[in-house]
């Protein structure tokens, strides 16, 4: 178990704002990629130590259950990562974590959009055996960590159809999804930095649910 005493994540992890269905959204300006929204618990990762802490800025009490996955996080080249921890919910890849992004440094000039963060996580992930999940349709494996599949805007809708069937295949109890819908970054956004309110929105990211 890692000691939390002398670390705090700098800024609140992103909170997406609320779309809505996505077939009942209104239009999006700009270009955005859309991932699967997972159900679990939003974290950040101290890659160097293995402190975990939740979207409230508080230690995970859980953070023991994800010591393997971890370990696969701490050669990482950045000091903070934002997961999505799966556990408990849905029984689904239990002690996993899904690599969402990551914080920047000030001054570093990798990764200060959207994009250029993806590739440049995929480019380091890639080097330490982290893998992209793209059996979306079967158990994810337990005790790992995974990039989320990516997909363009104009492939959002039928993405939105087939993670709902997905759930049918992978057994999903009624209120106990894996997949929840979808979220939608623009492809130009920075990673917000605020310290004020963990529930704050942010407007560059959003999130669709199906009712379940």
């Amino acid at each position: 178990m890692y000691s939390t005493s002398a670390i705090s994540p700098p800024f609140y992890p992103a909170r997406p704002v609320n779309g809505g269905p996505l077939d009942k959204a209104l239009p999006k300006s700009g270009e955005w990629t859309f991932e699967g929204k997972y159900n679990g618990w939003r974290a950040w990762v101290h890659n160097s130590t293995g402190a975990m802490f939740n979207r409230k800025l508080e230690p995970l009490t859980i953070s023991r259950e994800f010591e393997p996955a971890l370990e696969m996080l701490h050669a990482l080249p950045w000091e903070w990562s934002d997961v999505e921890a799966l556990e408990r919910r849905h029984n689904i890849g239990r002690g996993s974590l899904i690599l969402l992004d990551y914080l920047p440094t000030g001054g570093s000039p990798q990764g200060q959009i959207y994009t250029d963060r993806k590739k440049f996580i995929h480019m380091c992930a890639g080097i330490k055996g982290i893998e992209v999940h793209k059996e979306v349709n079967k158990p994810i494996s337990t005790d790992r960590v995974y990039l989320p599949m990516t997909w363009r805007m104009d492939g959002a809708m039928q993405l939105w159809g087939i993670l709902q069937q997905c759930n049918t295949a992978l057994g999903c109890k009624p209120g106990s999804p894996f997949w929840e819908g979808l979220v939608a970054k623009r492809n130009d956004s920075i990673y917000p930095r605020q310290r004020r309110n963990a529930e704050l929105d942010f407007p560059f990211w959003m999130k669709h649910r199906w009712s379940f």
